[in-house]
């Protein structure tokens, strides 16, 4: 059961994207989903490759390149309201001595799983799926 709870809050939307946010984003084109979709594409498109730089930076424990990419990656998270992912990133960005040598070891896993949460519920709960004309 609680494994079942534990994944059911990972996948808990409200966690992981800022939906006030979001629907502001998706009230700029009168709800058509055009302008929210283009966002959620791009950051689908770019930041796997941010991300895999940033890991990267993080196994080699190079602190000032994963900060530099942290905020770059927190940037790119902010255009589509994704709060959990940015939490982290914020963390690595200006806290990174705070963080213990174990959980930084955890670090490159914990970030690929919030990534591909964040897609998944992008997609799930905001792509508007925009019908031909």
């Amino acid at each position: 059961m609680n494994s079942r709870k534990s994944e059911q809050q990972s996948l808990d939307k409200t966690l992981h994207l800022d939906e006030e946010m979001l629907g502001s984003m998706h009230s700029l084109d009168d709800y058509k989903g055009v302008f929210l979709n283009e966002l959620i594409d791009i950051y689908k498109t770019m930041t796997p490759d941010v991300l895999k730089i940033l890991i990267i930076a993080i196994e080699a424990k190079n602190y000032p390149e994963s900060s530099r990419l942290a905020h770059k990656l927190k940037g790119m998270c902010g255009n589509v309201g994704i709060k959990r992912l940015i939490a982290v990133l914020e963390k690595i960005e200006i806290a990174h001595e705070e963080i213990s040598a174990e959980d930084w070891q955890k670090l490159p896993e914990t970030l690929s799983q919030e990534h591909a949460i964040s897609v998944v519920l992008l997609y799930d709960h905001w792509y508007t799926k925009i019908k031909a004309v």
